[in-house]
Protein backbone atom coordinates (compact mmCIF):
# COMPACT_ATOMS: atom_id res chain seq x y z
CA UNK A 1 0.00 0.00 0.00
CA UNK A 2 1.29 3.60 -0.19
CA UNK A 3 1.86 6.07 1.84
CA UNK A 4 -0.34 8.39 0.61
CA UNK A 5 -3.61 5.77 0.92
CA UNK A 6 -2.19 4.61 4.41
CA UNK A 7 -2.19 7.74 5.33
CA UNK A 8 -6.12 8.05 4.87
CA UNK A 9 -7.06 4.48 6.77
CA UNK A 10 -7.75 4.28 10.57
CA UNK A 11 -6.01 1.86 12.47
CA UNK A 12 -8.86 -0.51 12.50
CA UNK A 13 -8.98 -4.05 12.57
CA UNK A 14 -9.10 -5.44 8.63
CA UNK A 15 -9.88 -8.38 6.70
CA UNK A 16 -8.63 -9.19 2.97
CA UNK A 17 -10.53 -10.92 0.90
CA UNK A 18 -9.60 -11.93 -2.26
CA UNK A 19 -12.41 -12.86 -4.95
CA UNK A 20 -10.98 -15.31 -7.80
CA UNK A 21 -12.27 -15.32 -11.24
CA UNK A 22 -13.42 -18.78 -12.84
CA UNK A 23 -11.17 -19.70 -15.30
CA UNK A 24 -13.87 -19.72 -17.98
CA UNK A 25 -14.34 -16.37 -17.99
CA UNK A 26 -10.91 -15.27 -17.90
CA UNK A 27 -10.99 -14.46 -21.49
CA UNK A 28 -13.91 -11.94 -21.13
CA UNK A 29 -12.37 -10.17 -19.46
CA UNK A 30 -8.97 -9.55 -21.27
CA UNK A 31 -10.80 -8.62 -24.53
CA UNK A 32 -13.36 -6.12 -22.69
CA UNK A 33 -11.18 -4.39 -20.12
CA UNK A 34 -13.74 -2.32 -19.73
CA UNK A 35 -15.47 -4.78 -17.92
CA UNK A 36 -13.16 -4.96 -14.77
CA UNK A 37 -14.95 -1.43 -13.45
CA UNK A 38 -18.18 -3.70 -13.48
CA UNK A 39 -16.66 -6.31 -11.68
CA UNK A 40 -15.06 -3.85 -9.20
CA UNK A 41 -18.36 -2.49 -8.57
CA UNK A 42 -19.98 -5.96 -8.05
CA UNK A 43 -17.34 -7.19 -5.36
CA UNK A 44 -17.57 -3.68 -3.46
CA UNK A 45 -21.42 -3.93 -3.77
CA UNK A 46 -21.53 -7.67 -2.35
CA UNK A 47 -19.47 -7.25 0.78
CA UNK A 48 -21.28 -3.96 0.85
CA UNK A 49 -24.71 -5.07 1.47
CA UNK A 50 -23.30 -8.30 3.13
CA UNK A 51 -21.44 -6.30 6.16
CA UNK A 52 -25.33 -4.07 5.97
CA UNK A 53 -27.50 -7.19 6.40
CA UNK A 54 -25.68 -9.14 8.91
CA UNK A 55 -24.21 -6.55 11.29
CA UNK A 56 -25.76 -3.34 10.78
CA UNK A 57 -22.16 -2.04 9.49
CA UNK A 58 -20.83 0.39 6.42
CA UNK A 59 -17.37 -0.95 5.67
CA UNK A 60 -14.71 1.17 3.80
CA UNK A 61 -13.72 -0.96 0.86
CA UNK A 62 -10.10 -0.63 -1.23
CA UNK A 63 -10.07 -2.93 -4.27
CA UNK A 64 -7.05 -3.74 -5.97
CA UNK A 65 -7.26 -5.63 -9.08
CA UNK A 66 -4.50 -7.95 -9.74
CA UNK A 67 -4.76 -9.19 -13.71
Amino acid sequence: MDDELAGKLYAVPHRHMVFTMPKELRAIFETEQSTFKILMDAVSNTVQQMLKDKHGAVPGIVCVLHP
